[in-house]
């Protein structure tokens, strides 16, 4: 770890997981998918347990049952949002996302 600001894009303080497009010249936040085409964002049924961050939990993060696992993409150039629902599921880091036949992978 050490000073970075992502080409000149970041003049102030950022989390440990920001990371760069390289593509579009933009810092981005933790976590989520860039296709050439798609902007991919996960819903994922894991909360914050603000009782947990209280005690002092190193991961104040919850598997919550209740909540519903989903996918969002978006065009990369704007638009609506466009939302499905998927088995729940949980992950912390994406590592790959592509597109192929019109379709965000």
């Amino acid at each position: 770890m050490g000073t970075h600001d992502f080409r000149g894009t970041l003049r102030g303080a950022f989390a440990a997981y920001a990371k760069y497009d390289a593509v579009a010249g933009a810092p981005m936040m933790h976590d989520f998918a860039l296709t050439g085409r798609y902007v991919v964002v996960f819903d994922l049924p894991v909360t914050f347990d603000a009782a947990a961050a209280d005690r002092g939990a190193p991961v104040p993060c919850v598997r919550n049952r209740k909540h519903p696992t989903r996918v969002g993409v978006m065009p990369r150039t704007g638009g609506p949002v466009r939302w499905f629902g998927i088995d729940p599921v949980s992950c912390s880091h994406t590592l790959n996302a592509y597109d192929e036949g019109g379709s965000a992978w």
